[in-house]
Parts: structure tokens; sequence; C-alpha cells
């Protein structure tokens, strides 16, 4: 199989016009992690010192990365680290996509932000319209119902892509993302299409597993809070327990306002906790994989023989990691079962978390 053609190119944002495209040719180490339920981040190395490096201005440019001249990635410029000696300058960059941009967009003071039996996607396309009217993105919103209609009221300061997320969470929520044309994406009632004819196996088209499994990620009672310890007043969710017994756990989101609010966040919680999943890292043999076998949301047939490891099972797709060579070669892995965050992320929910708490 011939190796697919990867061109990251800087452009400025669609909202500043869109132009001036320069391809990346000397990028290096080059990275692309997405997520089902989260952000997409790209990283890459340029030589400090080449003229392409001034074309990547932080906060200012955007990258988009196309895969054999279709896009995948889109995103801004969010990161960069300098390392300079006498005889090298090394520029290492990042960049976030426009779902993790709008973590950084608030509920703006003056903002209209209550909802009554709106549809849920429409109350994401409005959120993010109403702070592209203080300053534009690029972002398209349009119309998909998902015919599920909820109650919300939030309050000025509150993240615009965790709402999105916490609303997308509720039981007969959704997926969501922003493409690389910047078009708001909403899948209901999930992402993803089941491939009986791709299989990943073990010794085949599989070359590394790993398999963990985290008691603190699980459980079977769990109390749920919302704005304050009595506002709305908290609710239980437990699930009969089977041979692993009882497992206890708060959990909360202080964005939530109203008891309807929070019996569908704890809903949507007791779902995901009460499982024990499995979470799937599976590197795959060069030249086996293309996006359109296997990616985000959908459901792979996944076989390991290997000890006391028998398993042949169906799980879904929930993570997909690309690491691309000098020469163009790329190493694909996948996260499958249950997302394990990266550090970056579990720094960023607790951040998430205190910023929620400054504003009680």
């Amino acid at each position: 199989m011939a190796l697919p053609r990867y061109q990251w190119l800087i452009a400025r944002p669609v909202s500043a016009g869109g132009l001036g495209v320069e391809e990346l040719t000397e990028a290096r180490s080059r990275r692309l992690e997405f997520a089902l339920d989260d952000s997409a981040q790209a990283g890459w190395t340029l030589p400090g010192r080449h003229p392409q490096t001034p074309f990547v201005d932080e906060l200012q440019t955007d990258l988009i990365v196309s895969r054999d001249g279709v896009a995948i990635f889109r995103g801004r410029i969010n990161a960069s680290d300098d390392s300079i000696s006498p005889t090298t300058h090394t520029c290492t960059f990042s960049a976030v996509d426009y779902r993790g941009l709008l973590e950084r967009r608030i509920i703006w003071p003056g903002s209209t932000a209550a909802y009554v039996q709106v549809d849920q996607a429409a109350i994401a396309a409005d959120l993010i319209n109403d702070s592209q009217v203080l300053g534009p993105l690029g972002i398209q919103t349009p119309s998909t119902p998902t015919g599920v209609k909820r109650d919300r009221t939030y309050e000025s300061g509150a993240s615009i892509g965790e709402l999105i997320g916490n609303l997308g969470r509720c039981e007969n929520g959704f997926d969501w993302d922003i493409s690389p044309a910047l078009v708001l994406r909403i899948w209901w009632p999930q992402r993803g299409v089941t491939t009986p004819a791709w299989v990943a196996e073990y010794g085949r088209n599989v070359s590394d597993v790993r398999r963990t499994i985290a008691s603190g990620e699980y459980a079977n009672a769990i109390r749920f809070s919302g704005k304050d310890a009595a506002t709305p007043p908290p609710v239980t969710r437990v699930v009969t327990p089977g041979n692993e017994g009882r497992w206890e756990d708060q959990r909360g989101n202080t964005d939530v306002t109203t008891t309807a609010q929070l019996n569908e966040q704890a809903n949507g919680a007791i779902l995901t906790a009460s499982v024990i999943q499995p979470a799937y890292s599976i590197t795959l043999v060069p030249g086996t994989w293309t996006p359109t076998v296997a990616w985000l949301g959908d459901t792979i047939r996944l076989i390991i023989k290997s000890g006391r490891l028998d398993v042949d099972t169906s799980t879904r797709v929930v993570g997909v990691s690309i690491d691309i060579g000098e020469s163009g070669e790329e190493t694909v892995t996948l996260q499958l079962g249950r997302y394990r965050w990266r550090l970056p992320q579990r720094l960023g929910d607790y951040a998430y978390r205190l910023d929620r708490l400054e504003r009680r």
C-alpha cells in the first residue's frame, strides 16, 4: 500500500479572511490526536531559523492538515516552545481544533442563556452563535434537530465548549464536533457506524496492545450535585451490584441549576459509570488502516489471544492518534472502549472545576 500524503498548511483564520496559505514542508515529529468526546490536537517541530517558521503565529494562525487531499484537522496555534543552543534552534508547536477554542469562550454578561423546551442541538448552535456576535470564529451552525427538547438556564462565566459537552453527555444526548470546514456537526443518538468487515486482531494487523481497567472510573452508586449544596437538591442513582459489590462516588456539575437538568445529567453519568469497561490502546501494523475502515464513534470487532486475555468483542473507537514519520509513514493507535484522558486534559478538567467554584 502506498504511503498516504500528508500536508500541513498554515493559514489565517476564516474570520480574518482565511488567506496566506503556506505549506510546512519542513515540519517534523508530526502527531495528530482525535477524541470522540474531546478536542482534537496537533503537534510538530520546525527548525527555528528556517524561512517557514515565521509563518506560524501563536493565537493568530490556523493549522490545516490533509491526508491524501482530504482535510482531517483544522485548529488554532495555541502553544509554542523555542529551544536554542549555540548550534541549533528548534521550535515545538501545538494546535487545538475549534471545539477546543470553544472551551475559551464563555457565557458573557448580557448574553441570553435561558431555554425552555428547546431542541438540544438548537441550544448548542445558539450558544456558539451568541458567542460569535462578540468575536467571530467562522463556525457555521446548520439546523440538525434531534427531537430531544431541554430546559436550560446558564450563568455568566460558564464555558461554551463545556456546556455543549455536558449537554451531549445527558441521557439521550449526542456526539458533536467542529469539522475542518468549521461546521458544527451533531450526531444523534451517537456518532459512527458498525464495521463488521474490518477486524482488529492482535498478531495480524495489530502489533501492540495495552488493556487497562481503573476502579476510579467505575461506580454503581452515585450522588450527583448541581450548582451548590442545596440548589437544586442533590440526587442519587444506584444500579444493583453484581459480584463486584457496591462502589460509590460523588459527581456533579456546578453549571446545573434546575432539578430537571440534574436528573438528566445524573442519568447519563450512571449509564457510563456503572459499566465495567476495559480501555484498549492498540497500535496498528503500518499500511493496514485508513480513516474509512475505523474512525471516531465506529464500532469494530477486536480479537486478542494472549495469556489470560481471550478477547473477541465489539468495541467503540473513542480516540485516534496518528504519528507521521519523516518519510511520510504513519503509525496509528486506536483508543477503544473507554477513553483514557491525556494529562493536559486531566489538568484542564481540574482547572474547569476550580473556575466553577470561583463563579459560585
